[in-house]
């Protein structure tokens, strides 16, 4: 009998996936899988399984990206569902989470045209230093850092599109911010990631540095109730945070496309179910 085939989705200018995700290959392989790569907006072959992995080009095309995955998933078991997909492309997901009770940095959605001030968001955040996300975005992208002086950047983003608001975490920068990976309910390793000097943002094509680091037992619980307030299965999952006060505030849950970290590290033979 054939080996059952899952397909390993892709962006088409990581037609062989990207170095982090090559490992996947030899672990499905291992597992008695036959993985091959395929790029997401092209043509998708009939398998067993498909797994979204290198779709890093998803934020710039979003709605043919939904609509693919769609489309994947009824006509095969897709990790992670498209369900989970949806609700994880934008990040007002962190203000369902807070709701339920997720420690995060304080935080708020601004919409464009809505009467948010400067002035008025620093004070029901509870500080001066802010940061600005896209609501759907990846990779440090738009990502701003704010104090009061920088009235014409709040300005110029806030008319322009959707934004998470969050308190500045100063942790991120003195301390580093913690990625902890999950598959099948299962923690499996972590890192830990620092910016360059005068940065904020942890990515490597930052300046930022990565290191394999154990997390701490306050990380792994936060972490735990965190993914058990997913509203949605998941297969994979990648949690970002920041120590900060005694409690690691979660800044990012990560459920499409994450970077895994799995270069280097034998736990991509963890993922395949």
């Amino acid at each position: 009998m054939p080996a059952p085939v899952v397909l390993l989705l892709t962006a088409a200018h990581l037609p062989e996936l990207a170095a982090d995700d090559q490992p996947l290959i030899s672990a499905f392989a291992n597992a008695g899988w036959d993985p091959r790569p395929a790029v997401w907006s092209g043509p998708i072959p009939d398998a067993d399984l498909a797994v979204i992995r290198s779709c890093w080009d998803y934020t710039e095309r979003l709605d043919d990206f939904l609509a693919a995955i769609d489309a994947i998933g009824r006509r095969m078991p897709l990790w992670n569902p498209a369900a989970t997909v949806r609700w994880n492309a934008d990040k007002r997901y962190l203000l369902e989470l807070a709701g339920r009770g997720v420690a995060t940095p304080p935080l708020l959605v601004t919409e464009p045209g809505s009467p948010h001030t400067l002035d008025g968001v620093m004070g029901a955040l509870g500080s001066e230093q802010l940061v600005l996300k896209p609501v759907v975005g990846a990779s440090g992208k738009g990502v701003l850092r704010i104090d009061p002086a920088d009235e014409a950047a709040w300005q110029h983003a806030v008319a322009s599109a959707p934004m998470l608001v969050q308190r500045f975490v100063p942790e991120v920068v003195t301390d580093g911010e913690w990625s902890l990976m999950w598959f099948h309910g299962r923690f499996s390793h972590a890192v830990r990631k620092r910016p360059r000097a005068g940065e904020i943002r942890v990515k490597e094509e930052h300046g930022g540095t990565v290191e394999p680091a154990p997390p701490g037992a306050v990380m792994l619980r936060a972490a735990e109730r965190a993914l058990a307030a997913v509203p949605h299965p998941w297969h994979y999952a990648r949690v970002d945070g920041v120590m900060s006060g005694g409690e690691f505030l979660i800044m990012e849950l990560e459920l499409i496309e994450p970077q895994l970290f799995l270069t280097g590290n034998n736990a991509a033979s963890r993922m395949p179910g």
